[in-house]
C-alpha cells in the first residue's frame, strides 16, 4: 500500500520538511522550483503520469512540463500539497527534466515522488532484499551494520533493557537474522570525527584569515539548510570534518571490506541512525567514491524496530545475542582518546572537546566541567574560558532553527563572539531526532527526552574510549589533519544558487 505523503516527511527536521503543514514557523514554502532554466522560473504540472523513476539510477525524471512566465500561479490539482522541484536540464524529444534525490535537499517547496526514492533506495524492504542479495553470493558479498549511540538509547527506553542487553540483541540479530558479518558502534567514529575536527579547528585559529567562528556540520538537516539558503555567508564557517555516519562508512568500505576479503563495492553498509535526514545525507554524491556509496542505507530507529516485527521478534528480549565488533584493541589509549573519554555530550559533544583540548594543548588548563551558560533558551548556551582574567575562547551549541536563525544574523552582522559553534537541526540535539521511538501513552516529550539523555551520558561515561591514534595510524596512515586524513574524512559543501526569491525568513 501506498505511504502517505505527511508520514514520510514528518520524520525529516525543519531544514529538509517540505510539504507547507510540516514546515516551522521560520520558513515558508516555495510555489515553483528554486532554480530556474535558462532564466526562467520553472512550473511544474502535477499529473502523476509525467512522473517515473528510474529503475537503475533513482533519478525522478518529470515531463511534459510548462514553462510559464513568472506570474502565473501553479494551482494543485487534487489535495496533495504542490510539487516543485530543484531541476537539472536536459535534452530530448520530450524536453525531460532529471531530478535526483540530492537536487531536492533542503528545497522549501515540495516533492512529488521524492518519498518514493526514499521508500525504494532508503527502506526496510530495500534493506531486506539487500540483505537476500548478499546471502545469495556470501563469498564474494558481505553485510556490515553500524548503529548510533542515541537509536541504543531510543530502543532501551523503548524495551525497558540495558545499553548492554539491546546492544548484544542489535548484534545478535543483524547477525543470525540477516547475516551480518560486522555490527560496530558509530561512537567509534564519533571520536574520530571529534579528533580530526579539533585539528581543523586549530588550522583555523592558526590562520586569521579564516572567517570564525567555525560551524560543526555533523547535523544533515544544518548542513542542507545553510547550502541552499545561506550558502556564500555559512559555507566558509563550516567544518569540512565528515560526519560520523560517514566516517563510519568510509571505513567500512575500506578497511573493514579489506579486512573481510570482499571488494568494497560488494560491501553492503546498514546505518541504523535516530534521523530521518542521515538518508538524505547518505545520498550525498560527496559520499560516493568511484561509484561505491559509503553508506547504502540508513534506516532510523524506528525502522529498525519495524524490522525486528518483520523478523519475528515481538521484543528485543527475544533476539539472538552476541557482542557488538571492536575497532581496535585498547591498551595505552592515544591523547586524543584520553580528551574524548569525558564527552558526554547527546549531540557529538564537539563544542565539549574542543573547549576542553584548547584549553589544555594551548592554555595548560585542566577543565573537567564545563560551565555552560543557558542564553535564550536551553538550546543555545556558551561556554567561556578565561585565563588570568582574560577570555580566551568561547564556544556555543545552538540546536533548533530559531537559534540556528539567530546564529546566522550574528553571522551577517559580523558579531558573532564564539570560535566554535556546534550545530544541530532538532532542538535537543540528536536525541530527539524524527526517527526515534514516540514516547509511551502518558508520557510527554520532553520526559522522554530527558530520561534519553541521563541515560546516554551515564553509557558515555562508561564507555571504553577509543584509541584514535591507532586507527590513525593504521587505518589512515597519517595523524590528524595531515593530507592521507583530509582525503579519508573531510568533505566539502556547496553553495546551491537560488535564481528566484523563495525562502522567506520571519521572526528574528
Amino acid at each position: 500500500s501506498r505511504v502517505s505523503y505527511a508520514s514520510i516527511m514528518q520524520g525529516f527536521s525543519g531544514a529538509v520538511k517540505i510539504a507547507p503543514d510540516a514546515l516551522n514557523d521560520y520558513i515558508a514554502p516555495s510555489q515553483d522550483c528554486v532554480v530556474a532554466l535558462e532564466g526562467s522560473k520553472v512550473a511544474l504540472s502535477l499529473a502523476d503520469d509525467d512522473v517515473a523513476v528510474a529503475p537503475a539510477t533513482g533519478e525522478l525524471i518529470t515531463s511534459r512540463r510548462r514553462r510559464q512566465p513568472p506570474s502565473a500561479p501553479v494551482a494543485p490539482t487534487s489535495d496533495e500539497p504542490a510539487r516543485t522541484f530543484t531541476p537539472t536540464h536536459t535534452t530530448g524529444a520530450q524536453d525531460a527534466i532529471k531530478v535526483s534525490l540530492s537536487d531536492c535537499l533542503a528545497c522549501s517547496g515540495c516533492v512529488t515522488s521524492a518519498e518514493s526514492v526514499l521508500l525504494e533506495q532508503q527502506s526496510v524492504d530495500e534493506c531486506l532484499a539487500a540483505c537476500a542479495r548478499c546471502a545469495d553470493n556470501p563469498h564474494t558479498h558481505a553485510i556490515v551494520v553500524s548503529i548510533s549511540a542515541q537509536s541504543r538509547a531510543s530502543l532501551c527506553a523503548a524495551y525497558g533493557m540495558s545499553d548492554e542487553a539491546v546492544a548484544r540483541a542489535l548484534s545478535g540479530t543483524f547477525k543470525s537474522k540477516l547475516g551480518a558479518a560486522r555490527v560496530y558502534d558509530t561512537s567509534y567514529a564519533r571520536d574520530v570525527s571529534l579528533a580530526e575536527t579539533y585539528a581543523e579547528f586549530s588550522e583555523r585559529m592558526r590562520d586569521v584569515s579564516v572567517p570564525a567562528p567555525m560551524l560543526a556540520s555533523a547535523c544533515p538537516g544544518w548542513v542542507c539548510y545553510a547550502e541552499k539558503t545561506h550558502g556564500e555567508l555559512a559555507l566558509p564557517h563550516m567544518s569540512t570534518t565528515k560526519s560520523p555516519q560517514q566516517i563510519m562508512g568510509t571505513f567500512v568500505k575500506t578497511a573493514v571490506a579489506r579486512d573481510l576479503g570482499v571488494d568494497g563495492r560488494h560491501v553492503y553498509h546498514i546505518s541504523v541512525m535516530p534521523c530521518y535526514d542521515k538518508k538524505l545525507e547518505a545520498s550525498r554524491e560527496d559520499f560516493v567514491r568511484d561509484g561505491v556509496k559509503d553508506v547504502d542505507v540508513v534506516l532510523t530507529t524506528g525502522e529498525a524496530s519495524a524490522l525486528f516485527e518483520r523478523l519475528g521478534m515481538c521484543h528485543l528480549r527475544d533476539a539472538p545475542t552476541a557482542p557488538m565488533d571492536p575497532w581496535v584493541t585498547v591498551n595505552a589509549p592515544a591523547p586524543e582518546s584520553v580528551h574524548a573519554a569525558p564527552v558526554v555530550s547527546s549531540s557529538g559533544a564537539y563544542a565539549e572537546y574542543v573547549f576542553r583540548r584548547w584549553a589544555a594543548e594551548a592554555h595548560g588548563v585542566d577543565v573537567r566541567d564545563i560551565e555552560w551558560v543557558k542564553l535564550r533558551n536551553s538550546d543555545m548556551r556558551e561556554a567561556v574560558l578565561s585565563v588570568n582574567g582574560n577570555v580566551v575562547l568561547r564556544v556555543a551549541v545552538a540546536y533548533g532553527f530559531r537559534n540556528i536563525q539567530n546564529m546566522v544574523r550574528s553571522l551577517k552582522m559580523k558579531k558573532s563572539p564564539y570560535a566554535f559553534v556546534e550545530v544541530m537541526a532538532c532542538p535537543s540535539g540528536c536525541l530527539n531526532g524524527g526517527g526515534q521511538i514516540p514516547a509511551r501513552e502518558g508520557m510527554s516529550n520532553k520526559d522522554l527526552v530527558d530520561a534519553l539523555d541521563e541515560h546516554y551520558r551515564d553509557v558515555a561515561r562508561t564507555r571504553a574510549v577509543t584509541d584514535v591514534g591507532t586507527l590513525y595510524r593504521e587505518w589512515i596512515g597519517g595523524e590528524p589533519g595531515s593530507a592521507a586524513a583530509r582525503d579519508a574524512l573531510r568533505t566539502r559543501y556547496h553553495a546551491r544558487k537560488q535564481t528566484i526569491g523563495v525562502v522567506q525568513i520571519n521572526n528574528w
